[in-house]
């Protein structure tokens, strides 16, 4: 008796785990791929210059970098540098960092990770994890904690806003120490 209730429900058993494995399966790769973004390019050593009416504006060193094209942006995983350019062509100052992210239309630049930038016309260094590169603004700008560091500045703060080259910028929420004379206003 058990054995021909095993035979009738068979087929039903079978249909079951057909089908209840096929969804589970699709509903697993559909969160699979929700979760990991396979890029639809990717490069390693790559070097790559940003113009403005014929001049070059940054360089941009990648040692990995992946093109996701839905996205309209590249991520790169792995330290990377970038050298910024005045308008007659002069470097003016880098940016370091271990990862981070571009747009396609690179009006938008993300550095995270040990992200060091220096001016080599002011000769300040900049230290964070996390900072970003307007293009359209021509800003670096970063929400994190900073440390400036000149020759006789070491400076510290939440927040950060600068001229890509340095010429301007802003310590938000600022504390540190200079070997400057200031004038603070007490008599």
């Amino acid at each position: 008796m058990k054995k021909n209730i095993l035979i009738k429900l068979w087929p039903i058993i079978f249909i079951n785990m057909i089908f209840g494995c096929s969804m589970n399966s699709n509903s697993t790769q559909e969160e699979l791929e929700e979760e990991i973004k396979v890029p639809d390019q990717e490069s390693w050593d790559v070097t790559f210059e940003a113009t403005e009416n014929g001049k070059v504006t940054a360089k941009l060193w990648f040692n990995h970098i992946s093109q996701f094209n839905e996205r309209k942006e590249y991520e790169f995983d792995q330290t990377f540098r970038v050298d910024f350019y005045n308008k007659i062509g002069e470097k003016t100052s880098w940016l370091t960092g271990e990862r981070g992210k571009l747009k396609e239309d690179r009006t938008l630049m993300e550095a995270h990770g040990n992200v060091i930038a220096h001016s080599d016309s002011a000769d300040i260094t900049l230290f964070t994890e996390s900072l970003f590169w307007d293009n359209i603004k021509k800003k670096i700008l970063s929400n994190d904690f900073v440390m400036i560091v000149t020759e006789q500045d070491t400076i510290y703060g939440t927040g950060f806003e600068a001229e890509t080259d340095f010429s301007k910028w802003e310590i938000k929420k600022s504390r540190g120490h200079t070997k400057r004379q200031v004038d603070i206003g007490i008599k």
